[in-house]
């Protein structure tokens, strides 16, 4: 099972994925896409599967969008 993360817990993870370089050459509005789900993900609303489904999801209508 996995649990709900502790508030120090989410806070470190924030904190890492905000340190992450490697999305330099990402859109903005992916980033932004990106961040809001992580944030839902260790609010503990929903999964990692469901999140990386949102993200997925919410990049892939961005994208369509840009053609």
């Amino acid at each position: 099972k996995v649990y709900p993360l502790n508030a120090q817990e989410r806070e470190q993870g924030e904190a890492y994925i905000r340190s992450c370089d490697s999305a330099a050459g990402c859109s903005s509005t992916v980033l932004t896409i990106v961040i809001e789900e992580a944030e839902s993900y260790f609010a503990g609303d929903y999964t990692a599967e469901d999140a990386a489904k949102r993200i997925q999801n919410r990049v892939g209508i961005y994208l369509s969008e840009q053609m």
